[in-house]
């Protein structure tokens, strides 16, 4: 079972944020991860002779990144701190010299 499965099991039905949409990001990254790996195991050499494999490398690394800034986005937005749904009026400050 890969670490995408385990991380996407583990939201809650009714959640923020959609497990369908978080697990095919997840997938899009290792793929992504995957690509870079082979451009790395091509070596500097390959990488700099290359103009094409260092567009695109450049580009996966950007796509890789996104993705990990919108998961974390998602992540802090699930587990954020709610308030509670209603909140008397008398409650709160009235901002008047208080």
């Amino acid at each position: 079972m890969s670490w995408a499965v385990v991380c996407v099991a583990g939201y809650e039905k009714g959640a923020l944020v959609d497990a369908n949409r978080v697990e095919t990001r997840i997938q899009r990254l290792e793929w992504l991860i995957e690509r870079l790996d082979e451009v790395r195991r091509a070596g500097e050499g390959a990488y700099l002779a290359d103009e094409q494999r260092r567009a695109a490398a450049e580009r996966w690394f950007q796509v890789a990144v996104q993705i990990c800034i919108d998961l974390g986005t998602q992540l802090v937005t699930e587990h954020s701190v709610r308030l509670p749904p209603t909140t008397p009026t008398s409650s709160r400050p009235s901002g008047r010299g208080a």
